[in-house]
């Protein structure tokens, strides 16, 4: 197939001259031509152009297709070489198609026309009906010589209008069944080739690589998009390797002190971090995890708000990954209708595809819509669909863990499942503090960098153009977005590493210079920790002997041949019959005498940091409340507020738990062991001592355990005061090998009866003989109280025993072991973390923990026990270091939440507290060298994560090419033509938004891709919308708002897609299952769309103003949500308005059915027991329940009776035991106006 071919065919008036030229070179045909002239042998010669086939349907000029039935136009410019006469006054034209006349006409011209400018011919349209290779023919000649002609030719591949689908049918088959976009869209590529060369394998596979996919690489406008996206992933890494993003979410996450306040500032970190997609999902949805568990809010929803966030703001936003693409493909297109149109553009059509860009942004209905559905639904705390039940299931049982859409990872490698590779993982490093400006920093300079590279172009255009006026629109029109994208993007990556280069940091704190730290560092001595983590540690770690078994634990009732039965249970303190005191020999007793004994939880010493441990001056410290024996809830026969539920007894009591503490403390040969709730410290100094260990102990004078044997007494009717047992305490117990009390200071005990705060403390200063090192060693044990005023309470005790109970006269390094029984983080009941804050503040007592200073973030818990409030999933125990010359080089693992089964979680049968011990190997820098402050980022490492960053971005790149590859062979086959003919001919122009908005949502849905979808779109859809609007008076408002549903029905699509990158990329982060994920987030997208069709593309379409439309769909979709949903939580314990339908539909089938028959619905069993669950914790006091907004509204239009027949009551604002459905209560409302008598009759069944 020839795809140009280009003819200059010369009249002809001596057989002897054709001779002659035709088999001479190009310089002798010329001179030949000359003699030829000069003797006269020659009346004229004509020149004729090469012939253009243009299509009547979008104005392109045809190179390599035509469809079958498609009207062209042939067309070329005759003009006179030469000629020794001048009465020419006519020039004659034959159409030839495949050697049959289509159409033939005479011009009149002159003689200078010809000479000068020439004659444009074109023909009347024609077509073609039959397929295959077509040829092209133009003769024409002059007036003075009818016997000759010149002529100029063609030829193009005839193919049908369907034909040009196939390589966008076979893109959408094969990745629906492969699920693999890229090679669903090289294999669409090929086939276009394929149809292209004629169906040749050879010549395909030549135009697949060798034209289209290097051309789409070759190109310039690609390549600013290449560049400016990759250069823009670099920055992204660079701040989140510096901790900017986890610190700028930190920071907004402060305000989340509810489920809706935390739910809210998800959402605003949504918005805050609008550079890119897959950087606002993966933060976002990682920080917010543990704040939502906290919150009891579902994976579901919070995977829905890191999803809904991302590609909507990033696609809107000027300033993101997204842009360069967008403006890339809004340019192409408006550089078509340039040309289409004579080099000018249209009357209010703007050339700049920025000013474009800006223009489509009210009419994307789609993500302007699910923008304020978030917070609409946040706001008024409604939900419906999946999405409700999956809330309420969490709320309910109060868990936080995420609930059933928490993805469950199997085995110790967190990132197997992911689907991104570790190496694509980027965070900050260990020693790192997590600041909030160096997120803003670095992008407020993108955004002045790129504003400035605009606006001075802009400037520089308009000053060189007299008939512009110097006005804030014609400078941004005129700007050149490409280069300002471009440099500002590289500009501020450069900027950013300097600025990580000059902060220093020590201790996970930023500090200033010193002279030695740079010129430890200029002297090139390696400081910069490497990317170490715990993830990492982890994966390369080998399992060690003591595996996990199954660690569902058995009920009470189910424990039947257990040493213990609830009519039999010991006293606190039993110690089992027959040990040894001997470790190994007392658990192969136990072994014995337990047959549900199970071993210890797989824990295991983590490697982190960047320094080296070294034996004699490193010690491992342990904290760990062990469950004092009188609190442990085992000695009681019935339950008490501290049952540990689902929990056998059998483990719980001392002659099993006790030695399995110890256990727990041996396994880690820790050096020195801080103890909280001990009452059974003679009991572990008889394992302990024999292994070197001494102790000092501080007794809680005030402790519990006496009320505890007071209830037992009256429990087993025994006398009283005959039950003593012994109070709890806290207790430091260290190595004798390692350690000695210093002979200048004593033991401090702080008694909680002595000072006005109640606080318990023993403080204890030791000397390390190894390196000769007095270290003040502290234990405490504070408020257990989770409300506000015990939060306060707690912070009052800290500061108190800190600053003026122990005494530090010679400030002594200071390592405190507590239980603070105070998070981290917000309370879920709304209260700060007034205590941790306290001790944590550089300005204040200024402890640093040791998880933080290693790993930049405390564990996701320490306890996580069922009792009957519900589940308690907290971090309480903590290590803090202050003062001293500390590195943290390893710390002990929590165990993954699957080893500790979610059903049981602890105390069981494989761990002997609720509280995990803690443990970390602190290791004493001798060398200040290594304790010197270093570059937050050194130049080195910065230049790595930048190249990582552009690393990442390839498979985006590779996409995006072989998109672009894919949208040139479509618009070479003629695909454009074909859409643009079904539109032209059978769509009403106001009917094009809607139809272009549902053709992008469908493709981007099937594809899973939002920028192949705009990709192939974008070329198909706006030559054919700008032949239809052209010639209206709304013609540029229309194509502008056609053209941006593409952008906007893109994002539907993606959400609504389990392809998806973003939507892959938001269960990742959230940790939520991606089936779960698709299912509840599916009826929130497509009742978005909906909206954006009957309340945004339809309204444009008939001319409706775009502020009302937007006005008119925010009312319009707050008033459905109103009705349709329901509150997380209300006290009616009712379901949005589809549940109950089917709850009803459910209700009459069972009815119909005959007693027993039939397969039983389980769905809507057990959708009522979580209704009736829902009632239940409704009507707990200490709860507190969503407002019922709809019930509210019957309340005040004075539905206040009692229904019997419906079972509501409305004045309360909750079912009765009998309710059904709100359906039946609005029947009943508009029945009878609220003032019915209750029909009595009614049998129950029926009410059921």
């Amino acid at each position: 197939v020839t795809f140009h071919r280009q003819t200059i065919v010369e009249h002809r008036t001596a057989q002897t001259a054709e001779d002659i030229i035709t088999h001479q070179s190009n310089m002798w045909r010329a001179v030949c031509m000359l003699v030829i002239f000069f003797f006269g042998l020659v009346t004229s010669t004509l020149l004729v152009d090469d012939l253009i086939v243009t299509s009547n349907v979008t104005g392109a000029s045809l190179t390599t297709t035509l469809l079958t039935s498609e009207e062209v136009t042939c067309s070329t410019t005759v003009r006179l070489q030469s000629s020794n006469t001048s009465t020419i006054t006519s020039v004659s034209y034959r159409v030839e198609i495949n050697e049959v006349i289509s159409d033939e006409g005479t011009l009149p011209t002159s003689y200078d026309e010809l000479m000068a400018s020439g004659v444009s011919i074109e023909s009347s349209l024609v077509k073609v009906d039959k397929t295959g290779t077509t040829n092209f023919v133009v003769f024409v000649w002059t007036d003075d010589d009818d016997d000759d002609e010149t002529s100029t030719s063609t030829e193009l591949f005839v193919i049908t209008g369907f034909t040009t689908m196939v390589p966008l049918i076979f893109v959408i088959l094969i990745a629906i069944l492969l699920k693999n976009v890229y090679v669903a869209l090289f294999i669409g590529i090929w086939i276009g080739a394929f149809i292209l060369s004629g169906a040749s394998f050879r010549y395909a596979y030549e135009l697949c690589l060798g034209v289209y996919i290097l051309e789409s690489c070759a190109n310039i406008d690609h390549q600013f998009v290449i560049l400016f996206t990759l250069f823009l992933s670099g920055l992204v890494f660079l701040i989140q390797r510096s901790g900017g993003t986890m610190g700028f979410s930190t920071a907004v996450s402060h305000i989340a002190k509810t489920a809706k306040s935390t739910q809210l500032a998800c959402f605003t970190s949504g918005f805050c971090i609008f550079f890119d997609d897959y950087a606002n999902a993966l933060v976002v949805g990682a920080t917010f995890k543990p704040l939502t568990d906290m919150y009891s809010i579902s994976r579901e929803k919070l995977a829905f708000l890191v999803d809904a966030t991302s590609a909507p703001v990033a696609s809107i936003i000027p300033l993101s990954s997204w842009i360069g693409f967008e403006l890339q493909q809004i340019q192409e297109q408006l550089d078509a209708i340039k040309d289409g149109n004579g080099g000018v553009m249209p009357d209010g059509l703007t050339d700049n595809a920025f000013v474009f860009f800006v223009n489509t942004i009210p009419t994307r209905f789609y993500p302007l819509y699910m923008l304020f559905f978030q917070f609409l639904l946040i706001a008024l705390a409604l939900e419906f669909g999946p999405m409700l039940i999956a809330e309420r299931k969490c709320r309910v049982e109060q868990r936080t863990d995420g609930g059933n859409g928490a993805s469950i990872k199997r085995g110790g490698n967190d990132q197997d499942d992911d689907g991104i590779p570790e190496e694509q993982h980027v965070g900050p490093a260990a020693d790192t503090p997590k600041k909030w400006w160096n997120m803003a920093i670095p992008l407020l300079t993108l955004i002045v960098l790129i504003l400035s590279v605009m606006i001075n172009s802009g400037v520089e255009s308009v000053r060189d153009d007299d008939e512009v006026s110097m006005t804030a629109r014609n400078v941004f029109a005129a700007s050149d977005s490409w280069s300002a994208l471009l440099y500002g993007t590289f500009g501020a990556s450069i900027f950013t590493m300097f600025l990580f280069f000059v902060q220093f940091k020590r201790n996970g704190e930023i500090v200033p210079p010193s002279v030695a730290a740079c010129t430890q560092y200029c002297c090139g001595k390696k400081t910069i920790s490497p990317a170490d983590s715990v993830q990492a540690t982890r994966d390369d770690a080998e399992d060690d002997d003591t595996k996990t078994g199954d660690l569902n634990v058995k009920s009470s009732d189910e424990a039947k041949d257990e040493t213990s039965s609830p009519s039999t249970l010991p006293l606190p303190g039993t110690i089992l019959d027959g040990i040894e005191y001997d470790l190994e020999k007392d658990l192969q007793t136990l072994r014995r005498r337990y047959p549900s004994y199970r071993p210890l939880l797989s824990r295991k010493m983590q490697r982190v940091g960047n320094a080296s441990s070294d034996a004699n001056a490193s010690i491992k410290c342990m904290q760990f409340n062990m469950l004092a024996d009188g609190l442990s809830s085992a000695y009681f026969e019935g339950t008490v507020e501290k049952t540990f539920l689902n929990v056998d007894k059998a483990c719980l009591q001392w002659s099993y738990r006790g030695i399995r503490i110890v256990e727990e403390i041996l396994r880690f040969d820790p050096d020195i062991i801080g103890i909280e709730e001990c009452d059974q410290l003679p009991f572990l100094m008889k394992y302990l001592a024999p292994k070197g260990y001494e102790s000092c102990f501080a007794e809680k004078k005030n402790s519990p355990i006496k009320y505890v044997a007071t209830d037992i007494e009256k429990e087993r009717k025994m006398d009283e005061d005959s039950l003593k047992l012994p109070n709890d305490g806290v207790a430091l117990i260290y190595k004798k090998s390692k350690f000695e009390i210093c002979t200048n200071d004593r033991a401090q005990i702080v008694n909680p009866k002595e000072n006005e705060k109640k606080v318990l403390g023993l403080a204890v200063p030791l000397r390390l003989k190894s390196i000769d090192q007095e270290i003040l060693f502290i234990v405490t044990h504070l408020k257990s109280t989770k409300s506000q005023s015990g939060e306060e309470l707690r912070r009052e005790q800290i500061q108190l025993l800190l600053t003026d109970l122990i005494k530090n006269e010679r400030s002594l390094p200071v390592v405190l072991l507590c239980d603070l029984n105070a998070n981290p983080v917000a309370n879920k009941k709304g209260y700060d973390p007034l205590c941790y804050n306290a001790i944590t503040d550089a300005q204040g007592l200024n402890y640093k923990s040791v998880s933080v200073i290693a790993t930049g973030a405390e564990p996701e818990f320490t306890t996580w026990k069922l009792r009957q409030h519900g589940t308690d999933k907290h971090v309480l125990d903590y290590i803090f270091l202050h003062g001293g010359q500390w590195n943290v080089t390893q710390l002990l693992s929590i165990p993954a939440p699957q080893d500790a089964k979610l059903d049981a979680l602890i105390p069981n049968w494989h761990y002997p507290s609720d509280h995990f011990a803690i443990m970390a190997e602190l290791t004493w820098s001798s060398d200040d060298s290594d304790n010197h402050a270093k570059p937050l980022i050194g130049f080195t490492e910065s230049v790595e994560v930048w190249i990582r960053g552009i690393t990442f971005m390839s498979p985006a790149i590779s996409m995006l090419i072989l998109v672009w590859a894919i949208g040139a062979i479509m618009t070479d086959i003629g695909a454009d033509r074909y859409f643009t003919g079904i539109i032209g001919n059978d769509v009403e122009p106001e009917s094009l938004p809607t139809l272009v908005f549902i053709a992008a949502a469908l493709l981007s849905a099937a594809t899973g891709t939002s920028w192949g979808t705009m990709t192939i779109l974008f070329p198909l859809v706006s030559p054919a919308t700008w032949a239809v609007c052209k010639s209206l008076d709304n013609g540029v408002f229309l194509y502008t708002a056609t053209l941006s549903q593409i952008l906007s029905g893109s994002i539907f699509g993606d959400h609504a897609s389990p392809l998806s990158d973003t939507t892959l990329l938001s269960s990742v982060a959230t940790q939520c299952d991606l089936f779960k994920h698709v299912y509840t987030q599916m009826p929130y997208a497509v009742f978005v769309a909906l909206f954006s069709v009957v309340c945004g593309t339809v309204m444009i379409g008939q001319g409706t103003n775009v502020g009302i439309t937007l006005f008119v769909g925010v009312v319009v979709q707050t008033l459905c949500a109103f009705i349709i949903a329901a509150p997380v939580m209300p006290k009616s314990g009712r379901y949005d308005l589809f549940t109950e339908c089917y709850l009803c539909c459910a209700a009459r089938c069972r009815r119909q059915r005959k007693s027993g028959a039939g397969k039983k619905d389980t769905g809507s069993s057990e959708l009522l027991v979580l209704k009736k669950k829902t009632i239940a914790f409704g009507r707990d006091d200490e709860h507190e329940m969503d407002t019922d907004l709809l019930i509210g509204c019957f309340r005040r239009i004075g539905c206040q009776a009692l229904c019997r027949q419906c079972g509501i009551d409305i004045d309360k604002g909750y079912y009765s035991s009998l309710a059904t459905s709100p359906q039946v209560a609005m029947k009943h409302v508009f029945d009878h106006s609220g003032t019915a008598t209750p029909n009595t009759n009614n049998p129950t069944d029926q009410i059921r």
